[in-house]
């Protein structure tokens, strides 16, 4: 009999190790294991959003194919919220804009294959005068999850003296909440790397932002690329660096004032910026208008083999690792004659294999300037850091073709001013 029951008693702790072991499962895959990939209202709409708008982007985002490369979230950016609370202190959608409420608009949301993210700040009010968080993190982290949202983005206006000083202190209060709300909710830091996120946000948040706002302008892209450069050792699974929006096809105005000059990327730079967000492993959030735009900006957003890059599961940030200028100049300005102006980024993926960005970066405001132009650019194995010996298999990424096998280096011939040559580095075993 007490053989008997041994042998149940070891039956029984076996189902529930394996019981344990199931309702586990996937426990240490990180919300966020790859970067975010979605749209959002701000850069093209600011506060002239309604729930009609939002639907008619979610059935673009599907029409278009770029729910099938993996774009999922529908981000609400300022204004989707009242002026003030109602009487239980909860937060409201505006009813004349969203006269069905949040919670209508996930359901719609989810019943299309997306998921619905939303916009608050963590002071008192939003940027744009709407109804804050502050004081009210755990209530309105109940609210999210109550609505089913998915991503929440926290912005960092109307900030009290104390929350200027010690951002840190408020997110985390907020990061909290939210992961006692019962649902899981991407968490999105937007204090525009005042205080230097990158050190403190990647243990409360899944990504920060790490400068003030993007504007369709390449000036501005490259400001933004820079700040980036030695930031790449904070990035990696389940948080990320923000870089901000994808500015591919989104017409706008300097600094985002409606006054300002309208400005907008030429193609050659959205694929330069594309690709370069992409190698810094950054969230991939379209800010353009899903509803009107051409082929060539579908097409650039809607490349597999560049998203790839991107999602890879080993989730390293990419970096500059060579750096090459001529010339004299000054700020990038060529101040006589003929300049040069190059980088070389790399990015580690998965299986050994290597994404590489040969990049003219040419003068800082214009592609036409007559003292940039083509340019030859070299990685060498170097670059790697891998011995001449390896022998890779190089592929265009862009033009989707197989370049050959090269086994020392590479030299992409005649690159245009603000281009660049995407290339995917594939070892190949030799017998």
């Amino acid at each position: 009999k007490q053989a008997v029951m041994n042998n149940a008693i070891s039956v029984l702790l076996l189902l529930v190790i394996l019981i344990i072991t199931i309702a586990t499962s996937g426990s240490n895959v990180p919300l966020g294991a790859t970067p975010p990939m979605g749209w959002n209202s701000w850069n093209q709409f600011q506060c002239n959003i309604t729930e009609e708008l939002i639907l008619e982007i979610a059935d673009h985002m599907i029409l278009s194919g770029l729910r099938d490369v993996g774009y999922e979230y529908i981000n609400l950016d300022d204004c989707w919220q009242g002026n003030q609370r109602n009487s239980d202190g909860d937060l409201i959608a505006d009813p004349n804009t969203f006269p069905h409420g949040i919670k209508w608009l996930a359901n719609q949301i989810h019943s299309k294959g997306l998921k619905l993210g939303l916009y608050s700040d963590i002071g008192y009010k939003t940027c744009q005068g709407r109804a804050g968080s502050y004081n009210h993190f755990e209530q309105d982290s109940k609210r999210l999850a109550y609505w089913e949202v998915d991503f929440i983005k926290m912005d960092f206006c109307s900030t009290t003296l104390d929350e200027k000083l010690n951002p840190k202190t408020y997110y985390t209060q907020m990061s909290k909440a939210l992961n006692a709300s019962g649902r899981d909710i991407f968490f999105s830091i937007c204090e525009w790397g005042w205080e230097s996120p990158e050190t403190w946000a990647p243990e409360i948040s899944n990504m920060w932002r790490i400068s003030q706002d993007i504007y369709p302008q390449w000036q501005r892209i490259m400001e933004i690329l820079d700040y980036s450069k030695p930031l790449y050792k904070y990035a990696g699974p389940g948080h990320w660096n923000d870089p901000d929006m994808i500015e591919v096809g989104v017409k706008g105005n300097i600094f985002n004032i409606p006054w300002m000059p309208e400005t907008e990327l030429t193609k050659r730079e959205s694929e330069s910026h594309f690709s370069l967000w992409c190698m810094l492993s950054s969230p991939l959030i379209l800010g353009n208008d899903l509803r009107n735009i051409p082929t060539w900006v579908n097409d650039i957003i809607a490349n597999h083999e560049i998203i790839e890059v991107n999602q890879d599961s080993l989730g390293k940030q990419g970096r500059m690792v060579e750096s090459i200028t001529k010339g004299i100049s000054l700020s990038g300005y060529c101040l006589i004659g003929k300049c040069t102006n190059i980088e070389i980024w790399t990015k580690e993926l998965e299986n050994g294999e290597y994404a590489v960005v040969l990049f003219n970066r040419g003068d800082p405001t214009t592609e036409t300037s007559s003292s940039f132009t083509k340019e030859n650019i070299t990685i060498t194995w170097k670059n790697l850091s891998k011995p001449a010996a390896i022998a890779f298999q190089i592929k265009d990424i862009w033009e989707h073709e197989v370049l050959g096998i090269y086994t020392s280096n590479f030299t992409a011939v005649d690159v245009e001013p603000h281009a660049v040559r995407m290339l995917r580095f594939i070892p190949v075993l030799r017998k």
